[in-house]
């Protein structure tokens, strides 16, 4: 996908105030330290909201500060010209596989905890859910029984038939 290796918050300012300049994030302190939250000292974010701030020499810092806050519009609001980050992280999903397109689709609609610039998945509530479904079995560590594995690697991927909208024989095992 992309390099997700951040920077330090100091890194983070020092590489802002080189696209910016130092005095123009001197200005608004506080607006400079929301758009470096939230970017999450990612390079790539910084790079863009740098740029950003440049191509519109009418901004002040906290206009794309308050641009950004609003997480549902974040990743596309962190765009400029040719940069933009939904489209870099959308190459990289691309790539994957189907299995960890599933995966990563899943992970984005699960619970989470937004901490510094991580957030926190609950892996463990999506494991969970799949063994109250009996698509997996506890014990010392999650199983999948073989035949539901092969049913489940049977499943079309496109065709919008998820493990929670499969029909099952009422004891939680899929119907063939």
């Amino acid at each position: 996908m992309i390099n997700l290796d951040l920077v330090s918050p100091q890194q983070a300012r020092d590489l802002l105030g080189a696209i910016v300049g130092e005095r123009r994030l001197g200005s608004e302190p506080e607006a400079t330290d929301q758009v470096l939250r939230c970017c999450g000292g990612l390079p790539l974010a910084l790079r863009i909201a740098g740029a950003r701030l440049v191509a519109n020499p009418g901004w002040q810092v906290a206009d794309l500060a308050r641009r950004l806050i609003p997480p549902h519009q974040r990743v596309d609001e962190l765009h400029v010209e040719d940069l933009s980050l939904n489209q870099r992280l959308q190459r990289g999903y691309s790539r994957l596989n189907t299995a960890h397109q599933s995966i990563v689709r899943r992970l984005g609609q699960s619970g989470m905890t937004i901490r510094d610039e991580y957030v926190a998945v609950d892996l463990t509530s999506i494991l969970d859910d799949l063994a109250e479904r009996n698509i997996l079995n506890t014990g010392p560590q999650y199983r999948m029984h073989e035949l539901t594995y092969l049913w489940a690697h049977s499943l079309d991927g496109t065709s919008g038939v998820g493990l929670a909208t499969t029909a099952t024989d009422g004891g939680g095992t899929p119907r063939a």
